[in-house]
């Protein structure tokens, strides 16, 4: 299969497909996290991504795998649950 899926006539989005896809990067915490519910919350497709892992020059932690995940939930099914 191909992305994005199209139908045979024409190249056209199959009915009912969502159009619009964004990616997201940063998107385990903060303003990312944010950008991503909004724009799921809006009908979006995203594709979400982040480092995931700490940079030792920093004196902070930065996001976990298990931060984007969570946000990967909350996309998926509408909960955190």
């Amino acid at each position: 299969m191909t992305w994005p899926p199209r139908s045979q006539a024409g190249g056209r989005w199959p009915s009912g497909a969502r159009e619009r896809v964004a990616v997201v990067t940063g998107a385990a915490r903060g303003i990312g996290a944010a950008t991503v519910d909004r724009l799921v919350g809006s009908g979006w497709m995203v594709v979400a991504v982040d480092v995931c892992a700490d940079d030792p020059a920093l004196d902070y932690a930065l996001a976990t795998p298990g931060d984007l995940r969570a946000v990967g939930n909350v996309t998926a099914t509408g909960s955190t649950s």
